[in-house]
């Protein structure tokens, strides 16, 4: 009884405290912005060349040693408005640096583990969606 007295407890604190999202918003639709206080900082955008390696090695290759987006944080909070890209399919991945270049080599026997992330929906602060 005093269980389920406080899981219900628990759930109503957790409505009461919900609020509407009145940070900033990100300029540019479907670009990830790293938020930084009340700053964002956009991630940047590009596309990975892939090489052949060894037998079934796949090599994704970054230009440049470091990315212009980055934070101190050990959890960063990523903001993005979605309208062509799904945010909840995005997924992060840790690179190495190697020869003036970032790269992520994969194969069958050693696929590529994603960095686990949370998605949250922002709730819009004017107008009803529907």
């Amino acid at each position: 009884m005093r269980l389920r007295f406080f899981a219900a407890l628990l759930a109503l604190g957790c409505v009461a405290s919900a609020q509407k999202y009145t940070g900033p918003r990100p300029p540019k639709p479907d670009l990830p912005y790293l938020k930084h206080a009340e700053t964002l900082v956009p991630t940047e955008a590009g596309e990975a060349k892939e090489e052949k390696g060894k037998k079934d090695d796949i090599t994704y290759v970054i230009a440049g040693s470091s990315s212009s987006a980055k934070t101190p944080l050990a959890a960063p909070i990523f903001l993005m408005e979605s309208q062509k890209l799904q945010a909840d399919k995005l997924e992060l991945y840790k690179v190495e640096v190697r020869n003036g270049h970032r790269e992520i080599t994969v194969s069958p026997k050693k696929p590529a583990r994603a960095i686990r992330v949370t998605v949250n929906e922002v709730v819009p602060l004017t107008g009803c969606i529907g």
